[in-house]
């Protein structure tokens, strides 16, 4: 592994004297009052949701430690400035103290495209943590990833390596908080015993031997982490009563919906809605489905100009998709189907003005619309 322009790098941090530098007070909870990232923790394995107050500080905490770590960045160097990202706990039991991934483009972990970012802290990890200045560490080399992958000249100046890099960056970054770097001697007692590592070690144990001082650890609390407790995260669903009519039913699928559309959780609503359909016969179950999308189209905005503007993950979560996916629950049900006709000519409607959705969802809504394809030859359907 080459390190690049190592010693230029590291002139600015080597002048920097240490009765410069006034050291901060420790870190105190502040709740975030800052954008968060659009995610649908369903989609995240065991990560304690900020409904959880302990959770929540922490994730006030962790923003304030960002911020200070990050404040001698320009703008356009600056993740806090340059996207929304948020901090959260999880419950896991691999060696990683924390991760970061993107919450628009789940299909590869590593890809960091995109705007909306998590930090992931595996708060077994952190219990082990002995000052605040191994957390600035963790936290500096996360967000350094969001540089090093969006083209930062200051990440890719450090090292041709993207884990060497990260390393590097987040060490100028302690220093210039005021943080203790020679706190890495004792993190890289744990470190794994490959070549990746002793690389990276050779180059933070340079770095720290050439260019900064000690400087006293700041006591941490780790109490915040250590009260939070991982509870499954589930949308509150609504069921329809037996007793209610469609249209009381309809009503309360929608309002579900809108919960799904805030927050996520489509897979509980597909159990949900193949619970309650279950109850029906495939005619009325069918019917219902329809004015259920009926009601959904007028409610929500176009699913075309959600993909346009808010991302793939808000596409996703948006009641005409949640309910596009769900069909394989009222296609498979035996019997004739009703066709509501002010549903149809609805959903026909619809689909014209969204035809990015719909041309490769026609196959399955096919399967739930009149035979004679109302959508395109705009027919009434029956009752």
């Amino acid at each position: 592994m080459k390190i690049l322009s190592f010693d230029n790098f590291f002139l600015e941090v080597q002048n920097i004297k240490q009765n410069n530098i006034k050291r901060k007070n420790v870190l105190k909870i502040q709740n975030a009052t800052a954008p968060l990232p659009d995610i649908d923790l369903a989609n995240f394995n065991r990560l304690v949701a900020l409904d959880n107050p302990p959770a929540r500080d922490f994730e006030g905490f962790m923003r304030q430690l960002a911020g200070k770590l990050t404040a001698f960045l320009p703008d356009d160097d600056n993740p806090l400035k340059k996207y929304r990202i948020g901090f959260y706990l999880q419950d896991r039991t691999d060696s990683s103290p924390a991760r970061i991934s993107s919450t628009e483009y789940r299909s590869d972990p590593a890809d960091l495209s995109g705007t909306d970012f998590i930090v992931m802290f595996n708060r077994e990890k952190l219990s082990k943590a002995e000052s605040e200045d191994e957390l600035a560490f963790i936290l500096g080399h996360e967000l350094s990833h969001l540089g090093w992958q969006h083209g930062s000249s200051r990440l890719h100046s450090f090292s041709s390596n993207e884990e060497t890099a990260c390393d590097l960056s987040s060490m100028q970054m302690m220093h210039r908080a005021g943080y203790d770097v020679t706190v890495l001697h004792h993190m890289d007692a744990d470190a794994p015993l490959t070549e990746e590592w002793r690389m990276r070690r050779e180059a933070r144990q340079r770095a720290i031997s050439e260019y900064f001082d000690f400087r006293r650890p700041v006591a941490l609390d780790v109490s915040l982490w250590q009260q939070a407790r991982y509870e499954e995260w589930k949308p509150d669903l609504k069921m329809p009563a037996p007793s209610m009519t469609e249209e009381e039913a309809v009503a309360v699928m929608t309002e579900n919906l809108q919960k799904i559309y805030e927050r996520g959780g489509e897979e509980s609503f597909r159990r949900l809605l193949k619970d309650y359909v279950q109850t029906k016969d495939g005619a009325q179950a069918n019917k219902f489905f329809l004015r259920l999308a009926a009601s959904a189209v007028k409610k929500f905005p176009p699913i075309d100009e959600e993909k346009r503007n808010g991302g793939f993950r808000r596409m996703q979560r948006h009641p005409v998709s949640v309910l596009g996916n769900a069909i394989p629950v009222f296609s498979s049900l035996p019997g004739n189907k009703l066709y509501p006709p002010e549903a149809v000519s609805a959903l026909g409607r619809y689909f014209k003005e969204n035809p990015d959705y719909y041309r490769p969802m026609k196959i399955f809504w096919d399967k739930v619309l009149p035979p004679e394809n109302p959508v395109m030859q705009n027919n009434r359907g029956r009752e």
